[in-house]
C-alpha cells in the first residue's frame, strides 16, 4: 500500500481519446464522468455517473488500492494551485480495450485522471497538450 505524498514527474495533459499519450510521458487525461462520456461505464466506487462540474478523480489501479480511496478526497497540485478532488473511479492498469473502459489501453501505473472542473481550477486548458508538474496526496 502506498502512503504519504506522491510526487509525479512532469506529464502531458491530453484530451481523452487522444492516442498520442503513448510514449515517454505519462498521461493525465481529462475524463468525462457523465453517462455517454469518454470515461466509459459508471464510476467504479458507486456505480453512478457524475457531473463534469464536480471535482472528481480516477486513480491508476495501484493508487486506487482496491477501492480504499473511494469517495475520499485527494489534493492535486499544479501551476501553483491546489484542488481537492473526490476519487470516484479506477483507471485500470490491467484491463483495457473493452467497452467498459471505452476501448482505451490499460492505464500506466501512475495516472491521475480528472474531470474538466479539476483541470480548469488548476488553470490547465481543457484541450491544451503540454508538460505539467503534478503532485497529489491524500487529503
Amino acid at each position: 500500500m502506498l502512503q504519504g505524498r506522491r510526487d509525479v514527474p512532469p506529464v502531458q495533459v491530453l484530451s481523452a481519446g487522444d492516442s498520442s499519450h503513448a510514449g515517454p510521458h505519462d498521461a493525465r487525461l481529462l475524463v468525462s464522468f457523465v453517462e455517454g462520456g469518454d470515461g466509459g461505464g459508471p464510476a467504479e466506487c458507486d456505480g453512478k455517473y457524475h457531473s463534469d462540474n464536480q471535482m472528481l478523480a480516477a486513480l491508476s489501479s495501484g493508487w486506487y488500492d482496491n477501492g480504499s480511496r473511494c469517495n475520499k478526497n485527494i489534493r492535486i497540485v499544479a501551476n501553483g494551485r491546489t484542488v481537492l478532488a473526490k476519487v470516484v473511479d479506477e483507471c485500470d492498469s490491467v484491463i483495457g480495450c473493452e467497452a467498459e473502459v471505452n476501448f482505451e489501453q490499460p492505464c500506466p501505473n501512475d495516472v491521475v485522471n480528472a474531470s474538466p472542473a479539476v483541470w480548469k481550477t488548476l488553470a490547465i486548458p481543457e484541450l491544451e497538450i503540454g508538460d505539467y508538474e503534478i503532485t497529489w496526496s491524500d487529503a
